[in-house]
């Protein structure tokens, strides 16, 4: 069932809304509802108005309109990219199983991802894969995920709603270790369908040191990291003494001239590096690790 809320207006016995009416979208939300509860119906976008801030997330639905922040089953989201790093999501699985329920919410609430609305409704994430894979995958019943509408191209065709996809790297489409790319037809259906890319969890146990600077508002950006590390560092990574080394290799390369040209990169002088942060990166037994390769 749909929840819409009443057009405010300036006439009598209406609200008419300014952006500085209220410091609170909360606050506005609650005194439109004690001033004309019974006419809060005519559509999502005056919702979205009165929740600007973004504080209170509204259940998802294809209608929605980009800047609205919504939860959803994390099982309904559809990939962006082809594979993830299996240690790093063993490591927040781990941490996701941790929380109570309450501190399992807020973290989630603050890892929200970025969502696309596509052709059909169907929403695409173009972040935090490794976060609702850990959290899908997790021994936990509530699978509520925290997004937030970067764009509503619903009435797209197909052919235009992927090349802007493209366009503004919303999706990742390099196979990795090669130089094709995956028609988007051919990207998993759910975060489960994933495969594993070792040199992504690389990638991830780098950022985590502080050898270059994550930068979340730059998608994909440790795939990049990986491509890097892939042609420079082999390892056999059924065993984490050996994943453990390969970092200490590649938090070296990362400072290196070479890699001068990856979003993120810091010169050796300025780069943050901490060996302990990258311990925290190694959380991944080397059992739960062999239970994310049989797909648990």
């Amino acid at each position: 069932m749909f929840v819409t809320l009443w057009h405010f207006t300036g006439r009598k016995n209406r609200v008419h809304w300014t952006r500085t009416c209220m410091n609170s979208s909360r606050s506005r939300l609650i005194s439109a509802l004690a001033t004309s509860p019974a006419r809060l119906l005519d559509g999502w976008h005056t919702l979205a108005s009165l929740l600007d801030d973004g504080e209170i997330p509204l259940p998802f639905h294809p209608g929605l309109p980009a800047g609205v922040t919504v939860t959803i089953d994390a099982r309904l989201l559809r990939p962006t990219q082809s594979v993830v790093g299996f240690r790093e999501v063993a490591a927040k699985r781990k941490n996701i199983e941790s929380k109570s329920r309450r501190k399992r919410v807020a973290w989630l609430r603050k890892k929200s991802v970025p969502v696309v609305i596509g052709p059909g409704g169907v929403p695409w994430m173009v972040d935090g894969h490794h976060t609702l894979r850990a959290l899908v995958e997790a021994d936990v019943g509530d699978k509520t995920a925290f997004g937030h509408i970067l764009a509503n191209w619903s009435g797209l065709d197909s052919a235009v709603f992927w090349r802007r996809m493209r366009e503004n790297n919303y999706v990742y489409l390099q196979v990795p270790g090669s130089r094709t790319r995956l028609s988007p037809a051919r990207l998993p259906v759910s975060l489960l369908d994933l495969q594993d890319d070792p040199w992504r969890s690389l990638a991830w146990a780098v950022g985590k040191a502080g050898v270059y600077e994550v930068q979340n508002h730059v998608f994909f950006q440790k795939f990049h990291w990986a491509e890097f590390f892939r042609v420079r560092i082999t390892w056999d990574d059924s065993r984490k003494k050996n994943f453990r080394r390969a970092v200490v290799t590649a938090m070296e390369l990362a400072c290196t001239p070479a890699a001068s040209h990856l979003p993120g990169w810091l010169p050796s002088g300025e780069a943050d590096a901490n060996p302990e942060d990258a311990e925290t990166a190694l959380l991944a037994t080397d059992l739960e690790l062999a239970a994310a390769l049989q797909g648990v």
